[in-house]
């Protein structure tokens, strides 16, 4: 917040990335790095970003914020990366680990929808 209103995003940004690059286990506070993930996202740093997810769902797999990094994991494996069948499993992990989350309903509607797609690859 303090980086935002002083102008300083894109150092921030930066500064994140390379501390990833650096260490891709570090985490800072939930929050942050899931809004940080976000904008690495934002800035066509989709590798990073993704790097940052995983970091935060395995390094703290009991706070909220981790919930909704694997329903964007998922979304980035499957839109950057083309891997349906690795956006399936990490939506598979969220229903499972977190069965009762806000981000459930949208996890099993995008879940159906991959096993569509991965369907009609199958017969093209």
């Amino acid at each position: 917040r303090t980086f935002d209103t002083r102008g300083f995003s894109h150092q921030a940004l930066d500064t994140f990335g390379r501390l990833l690059e650096y260490n891709e286990h570090a985490l800072l506070d939930a929050a942050t790095h899931l809004k940080l993930a976000g904008e690495l996202e934002k800035a066509e740093r989709p590798h990073l970003a993704a790097v940052a997810l995983a970091a935060l769902i395995h390094g703290r797999p009991a706070v909220p914020e981790a919930e909704l990094a694997l329903l964007r994991l998922a979304h980035l494996r499957y839109r950057h990366d083309r891997q349906p069948a690795e956006a399936a499993r990490l939506l598979d992990q969220l229903l499972s680990q977190y069965p009762g989350s806000r981000w459930a309903e949208q996890a099993r509607k995008g879940r159906a929808q991959l096993a569509a797609a991965m369907e009609r690859g199958l017969n093209d």
